[in-house]
């Protein structure tokens, strides 16, 4: 084997040399984040917009498009807090519980992704939708947290 060996014999692999073939290369990136954003919140029992959003335009139609949300959760009383993605009002995943069901009155960082492979190229806008499990309220953002919001192409 060439390459390079250190001092105490280890030896790596020839720079340059290509190992494999990633599955998947990164394209573009569209995002919306602040890190003092005004509280986001809801007390509804039935789905609906918390009002963030990312738009995104394919630059090669078909190609993936990977969502990650990160911000705080939190509820008031001992509720839930029901989240998941739409593009436009088509809903991403399954489930009345949505993609992320807390049931915690303590106030944390969560995170949530999802792959959308059939959204067929074009200019699309990603929000996450929330409701609270039935009792108190279900809060996405808190006024002294942040939250980020991406959607990344992919290649398939």
């Amino acid at each position: 084997m060439t390459g390079i060996v250190n001092s105490t014999g280890a030896r790596s692999g020839v720079i340059g040399t290509t190992v494999g073939t990633p599955a998947s290369k990164i394209v573009q990136v569209a995002y919306s984040q602040t890190a003092s954003p005004a509280t986001v919140s809801s007390t509804s029992t039935t789905i609906v917009s918390s009002g963030l959003s990312v738009t995104i335009t394919n630059l090669v139609s078909g190609n993936p498009v990977l969502l990650s949300f990160s911000s705080g959760v939190g509820v008031s009383s001992s509720g839930e807090s029901h989240r998941e993605f739409y593009r436009g009002s088509t809903r991403l995943g399954a489930g009345g519980y949505g993609m992320v069901n807390i049931n915690s009155s303590t106030f944390r960082e969560w995170n949530m992704t999802w792959i959308d492979t059939g959204h067929g190229g074009g200019t699309h806008t990603y929000y996450v939708y929330h409701k609270t499990g039935g009792a108190g309220t279900s809060y996405i953002v808190w006024s002294t947290s942040y939250y980020n919001f991406s959607a990344t192409e992919i290649t398939a």
